[in-house]
């Protein structure tokens, strides 16, 4: 019997591509020393053409805050930009420490990270089953991915 605890969250494609499977997102995070603006965070998201996917934008408050346990995409902790304003004024956005899960909200022309996000298809990716113990594998990140066209 398999529970929850058996299959892990977040899959690792070796790609640049992070899967969380409990949320139902694929994550791409642009480079690591790269910090913009909020316009210029929307505008990468909006343009970005991986994985043979088109559709990546910038994650909710709620989505980043998600990740607050999410080591797979870190290479330390960051700022990143949210698309969630945060007033009626629209003069700043929620940013979100990845990891740790802090949040606080700055003005649009200072500078953040940027996290890339989409919502899973189901085509996506297909988790391999457990195997029984006697003949379980070293590695808990096996998954085997599905065509996808460009």
């Amino acid at each position: 019997m398999t529970t929850d605890t058996d299959t892990p969250r977040f899959i690792d494609n070796n790609d640049g591509i992070v899967m969380d499977l409990k949320a139902g997102l694929m994550w791409f995070r642009l480079q690591d020393e790269l910090e913009v603006s909020f316009e210029k965070a929307v505008q990468l998201c909006a343009e970005l053409r991986f994985g043979g996917y088109d559709d990546w934008r910038l994650p909710t408050r709620a989505e980043l805050e998600s990740l607050c346990d999410a080591t797979e995409l870190h290479g330390g902790s960051r700022w990143y930009w949210s698309s969630t304003f945060c007033g009626p004024d629209l003069y700043c956005a929620w940013i979100v420490m990845v990891p740790g899960g802090t949040s606080g909200y700055q003005h649009l022309s200072l500078p953040g990270f940027v996290l890339a996000v989409r919502t899973r298809d189901a085509s996506d990716v297909e988790p391999v089953a457990p195997e029984p113990e006697d003949q379980a594998q070293p590695s808990a990140k096996t998954h085997k991915a599905r065509s996808r066209t460009a």
